[in-house]
């Protein structure tokens, strides 16, 4: 063992008193310093690392977060670290360190772990509202999914709870409530349910407005298309009507505007354009609701304040950032006239047909919006239509995916677009139609994928995604005829031959009396022109037996039919 020297003699000489100071302060760290090196020299050796009680988490994982290694000084102060890095994973519920001596002086360290248990079953019960395939589509929607074989999270859970809860809610069950409960099964596996309680339903039994002069109660609940008042001819009992939620009254993904909106829409379609709809208040009463069987029930009351203000006239008009289209050929979309009652209705059609002229002129992007200033002592409002026109977009690239049998020439000759022109609003509606019309593929019902192209700055690439469909038909049969005896047939046709937008058709039949043979074949464009052209060429015969009187005699035909047609208009063709 090594020791620390005592000084040889002791010295008689003063220091100065800031140097007795600094020696007073280094003597502490000195003594660590000693200590240390001693410990180094003298520690033993790690020999062995263990890891114990590990049953689905692998070795060579958990000694990943582990520094010490085998043949390093033991070092408690390092093994304190490894403890607290194998602890800050979130794998294990209980951690001990231990360690042994070994013959020969090492030091033999084993790693104690208690696994944390994972979720195996995930399960949802007591709701008749909610499926679970509903409940796990919403939770993945909302990135809130607990997937099998995670760790068991109750913050998590809670937010699942809540999510279940407002799915309730939206179901006309506020007063329902959801608790997970965790229990374990076998050996570090757990099963997370969660129990619902639906309660009972609330219904809209009653709706009231409170502050409401100009329009009547009956009037304003007939604007209201989400939520209404139980009645036979308001068709409440349709769609779930009765029922109340958020989403319904302020708008949601589906309907953004709500029956909120649609009230303060007929008031500023009658020029109350300071009228305001405030959030309803809702009490609830006890009853029993059903035909036959009476359920206990919630009946909700709302009470939906208005404040009306004054009716105003129409005042002056003016346009903020027109550019691209004259003001009087613009001001005629809208049909409101000086000293007239304010119609908003009317600014929204002319937006909607404004859309249709901006985009068939290439900005697509362009949008309009109405600032309106009402003068309380005239009762008129003055409007200013401001338009955000953005950049003119030209065409970049038109591709095509989906189309794995139909070449992109056939569906690109249905295109009113050509790359390198003004972006058209209009042609890609009829693109889209066009492309319809064809039957080739399943109805595109959306609008196709639109993205900046890389070729400059104004230009969009337009991707049409189609889906293919079948249109091929196969048919095999016979049977027996009294003028052409027993016979078998078989056909086969398709619309879109070889994806070439070629129609094809051969047919066969063959019996003892007669025999029918043919080929039909017809190109919509023919030489990349929208002229049909196409022939059908055809054998057929028929043996008459001789009967009584009647000689019997063999009718034998070959020939050949000549197709074609050009286009009339934009959606028909016709045939010679």
């Amino acid at each position: 063992m090594r020791h620390l020297a005592p000084p040889a003699a002791a010295s008689s000489h003063v220091c100065a008193p800031h140097a007795v100071v600094a020696s007073l302060l280094l003597l502490p760290l000195l003594a660590l310093l000693a200590q240390a090196t001693a410990a180094d020299e003298g520690a033993p050796t790690v020999v062995a690392i263990e890891i114990a009680g590990n049953q689905y988490l692998q070795r060579e994982t958990l000694l990943y977060y582990v520094t010490s290694k085998v043949g390093d000084p033991y070092d408690e102060r390092q093994l304190r670290a490894d403890f607290r890095r194998l602890w800050d994973t979130g794998f294990l519920d209980d951690l001990q360190v231990e360690s042994f001596d070994e013959t020969g002086g090492g030091k033999r360290v084993r790693f104690k772990v208690t696994e944390r248990k994972r979720i195996q079953i995930v399960d949802y019960r007591g709701s008749k509202e909610l499926t679970t395939s509903t409940i796990e589509e919403a939770l993945k929607k909302n990135d809130a999914q607990i997937k099998i074989d995670t760790f068991y999270d109750p913050a998590k859970a809670r937010k699942v709870e809540a999510m279940i809860k407002e799915m309730l809610a939206q179901k006309g069950r506020p007063f329902g409530s959801v608790k997970h409960e965790a229990k374990n099964i076998g050996g570090s596996g757990q099963q997370l349910s969660f129990v619902i309680d639906e309660g009972p339903k609330a219904k809209v039994h009653e709706i009231a407005f409170d502050g409401n002069t100009v329009f009547s109660d009956d009037k304003l609940r007939g604007r209201m298309k989400k939520v209404k008042q139980p009645g036979f001819f308001n068709l409440s009992w349709l769609g779930g009507k009765t029922t109340y939620t958020e989403d319904k009254w302020l708008g949601g993904e589906e309907d953004p505007r709500g029956d909120r909106g649609r009230l303060e829409d007929f008031y500023l379609d009658n020029g109350y354009v300071t009228a305001r709809v405030g959030q309803p208040k809702i009490t609830y009463t006890d009853g029993k609701s059903g035909w036959f069987k009476k359920k206990p029930v919630k009946l909700m009351k709302l009470e939906i304040p208005v404040t009306e203000g004054e009716q105003y006239r129409m005042g002056e008009m003016k346009f903020e950032g027109l550019t691209v289209l004259k003001e009087d050929f613009v001001r005629g979309y809208f049909k409101m006239v000086p000293g007239s009652v304010y119609n908003d209705s009317k600014f929204k059609k002319a937006y909607e047909k404004l859309r249709d002229v901006y985009g068939s002129l290439g900005y697509f992007q362009w949008t309009g919006s109405t600032q309106r200033k009402p003068d309380p002592e005239k009762k008129v409002v003055d409007i200013t239509v401001k338009m955000e026109e953005d950049k003119q977009y030209f065409v970049g690239q038109i591709k095509f995916t989906g189309n794995d049998s139909t070449r992109d020439k056939v569906i690109r000759r249905e295109i009113y677009m050509n790359e390198g022109e003004v972006f058209n609003t209009e042609a890609l509606k009829m693109s889209i139609k066009r492309i319809n019309q064809l039957g080739y593929f399943k109805a595109m019902e959306g609008a196709p994928d639109i993205r900046p192209s890389e070729l400059a700055d104004n230009k969009v690439d337009v991707t049409f995604k189609v889906e293919e469909q079948n249109r091929n038909q196969f048919t095999f049969g016979g049977g027996v005829s009294g003028l052409e005896g027993t016979f078998i047939n078989a056909s086969f046709s398709t619309t879109n031959f070889l994806g070439a937008g070629e129609t094809f058709q051969v047919y066969l039949q063959t019996g003892k009396r007669s025999k029918n043979y043919s080929l039909s074949v017809s190109e919509p464009y023919f030489l990349d022109r929208p002229i049909t052209a196409g022939f059908d060429l055809f054998k057929r015969k028929i043996t008459y037996y001789s009967y009584g009187n009647t000689a019997g005699y063999t009718q034998d035909s070959t020939g050949v039919s000549l197709v074609s047609g050009f286009m009339v208009g934009k959606w028909s063709r016709a045939f010679l």
